[in-house]
């Protein structure tokens, strides 16, 4: 496979910045070089986050969360100059000699998780996702907001190759969290029944959420907020009956717990993070089997700072890319 010898990446370069398409090196791997330019990527990581084998990512597809949001200001750790991106569909262009489940030519995707320690009590105990000393794409290290990207082999999961990558990328990170925190906290097994939607949607922008719940007898089981705002979380609160339960899936400012209706109703409140590899390729075959779309809009790299895309007003939106062979080289155009 021929490669070129520069490819884009949208960065970051200040806190609070304007994304700026610049240009790297990208270097077809020698014979004997040893792990496939392994101190790139662990040149940009944190020094408390263990070494761990990476590989080259042609990226196809790659979407935007509100927590790049966060990253971009600085937030949650992250450091500049940044690539963010951690909803992130691609093919694998090269691998290092010892890459033993990857080969060239794989559709894969990386998400939030970009990588764990594999020593501390969460590592051993099996939760990856809750390594105290993990990766995080796209924050501690590059992410998918370019033409190609380095990956750890750990935190890559299989894409399969008849899903459209940007329809893709939303289900690696926003949908393995809802997906697995339903089927984890609420205990659910496969073949149960979910029902997803209600009978009585409430507007929370003409009427008073709490009050509205509290008068059909409160969020009984369990309340999913998505949404990252922390008002909109600290109404809920009070909207919980007894025993229900609040569970927090988007990160937000610091929300007031009012701790009255958490003692006298029994509530409880949970937060759950994304997960492994191998709950994203669980959560990217639930779509295949139930025949659920994303709502996507597509946008080339070049229209990264679009005011829609940055304002939030878009669904869920995500950068694509298309391939052409001539020459002998890879060309690469980003397409709407």
């Amino acid at each position: 496979m021929s490669f070129l010898k520069t490819y884009k990446v949208a960065e970051i370069q200040t806190v609070g910045g304007q994304f700026v398409l610049v240009k790297r090196s990208l270097c077809e791997p020698k014979e004997g070089e040893g792990e496939l330019r392994r101190l790139v990527l662990l040149n940009r990581l944190g020094a408390n986050v263990a070494c761990s084998p990476t590989l080259l990512v042609k990226v196809l597809a790659s979407g935007v969360c509100h927590t790049d949001a966060a990253a971009i200001h600085g937030l949650i750790g992250a450091k500049h100059p940044l690539v963010s991106g951690h909803e992130v569909v691609g093919d694998v262009a090269a691998v290092g000699p010892s890459e033993k489940r990857w080969k060239v030519g794989d559709r894969v995707g990386a998400d939030f998780h970009g990588g764990h320690c594999g020593v501390c009590k969460s590592c051993l105990s099996g939760s990856f996702d809750t390594c105290v000393s993990q990766n995080i794409t796209g924050i501690f290290s590059d992410g998918g907001h370019a033409e190609y990207g380095y990956f750890r082999t750990v935190s890559l999961a299989s894409v399969p190759v008849d899903m459209d990558p940007a329809e893709a990328v939303p289900l690696i990170c926003a949908g393995v969290t809802v997906y697995n925190s339903l089927r984890n906290v609420a205990n659910l097994h496969p073949g149960d029944i979910v029902a997803l939607g209600a009978h009585l949607y409430i507007d929370a922008s003409k009427e008073n959420q709490a009050e509205a719940l509290n008068k059909m007898g409160g969020a009984k089981v369990t309340a999913v907020t998505t949404a990252p705002d922390a008002a909109s979380i600290s109404s809920l609160i009070p909207a919980l009956a007894v025993h229900g339960m609040l569970l927090l899936l988007a990160a937000s400012g610091d929300p007031t717990v009012p701790t009255g209706p958490v003692i006298f109703r029994r509530t409880k409140i949970q937060g759950w993070p994304t997960g492994t590899p191998l709950d994203e390729e669980e959560t990217l075959d639930f779509p295949q089997l139930s025949g659920i779309k994303s709502y996507i809009e597509k946008f080339p790299l070049d229209q990264i700072q679009t005011d829609r895309m940055m304002s939030n007003h878009a669904r869920e939106y995500c950068f694509t890319r298309q391939a052409h062979q001539q020459t002998g080289a890879e060309k690469l155009d980003y397409v709407p």
